[in-house]
Parts: C-alpha cells; sequence; structure tokens
C-alpha cells in the first residue's frame, strides 16, 4: 500500500484524493508521505513493474 500512496502522490494526487481512492485515512496517506526512504522504494518498483531494470541491476 505505501508503494501506491507514494507513486499517487508523486502523480500530483492531494492527500484527501488518495485516502478516498485507497479508503484509507488522511493520516495514514500523510504518515506513508513523509516516511523517508520510500522515495527510492517505490520509484524501484515503479521501474520494475514496467520491466526496466533499476540501476544496481545493471
Amino acid at each position: 500500500m505505501e508503494i501506491r500512496i507514494w507513486i499517487l502522490h508523486k502523480q500530483g494526487k492531494s492527500i484527501h484524493a488518495i485516502a478516498r481512492e485507497l479508503s484509507v485515512s488522511r493520516g495514514t496517506v500523510r504518515k506513508y508521505v513523509r516516511q523517508p526512504g520510500l522515495s527510492a522504494r517505490a520509484d524501484q518498483n515503479l521501474i520494475e513493474s514496467r520491466g526496466i531494470p533499476f540501476w544496481s541491476d545493471l
């Protein structure tokens, strides 16, 4: 779930919109958006899901 939250956030969706879409509280969304290190994990998962190797795999 945290990866989906970060991806939606990077797409420019508001915390309120993300919470509504995923049926979670705004506090939960805020917690994951503020979590340090999440950006790198989200970016890696997004890249891998598209079949592009992550930089550490090269």
